[in-house]
């Protein structure tokens, strides 16, 4: 079991959480490459920032019941790096 999830100081860190619903409809239109290369993109990105030290950490989770189907936990220092961990997520394939 890994450690869980904890805020990056005593004093707390900035965390913003991104809930998505994958359009499965859409997706599965999409050709194989097309799916390859937006996982892996996604894949490469979320690697660099799981378990990264100096206080940008960011996690994929599967959710549970009818809010949606992938959920991004972001930490970050500030709100300034948690608008560049959204901009991030909002310019990706996926």
């Amino acid at each position: 079991m890994s450690d869980p999830v904890v805020p990056l100081t005593l004093e707390g860190a900035a965390v913003l959480h991104q809930m998505f619903r994958i359009r499965w409809d859409e997706w599965r239109a999409l050709d194989a490459h097309s799916r390859h290369v937006a996982l892996e993109e996604a894949r490469e990105w979320l690697q660099t920032k799981e378990g990264a030290e100096g206080g940008e950490q960011s996690a994929a989770y599967a959710m549970l019941g009818h809010k949606g189907d992938l959920m991004l936990l972001h930490f970050r220092r500030d709100f300034t790096g948690l608008l560049e961990a959204e901009q991030n997520v909002r310019q990706a394939r996926i």
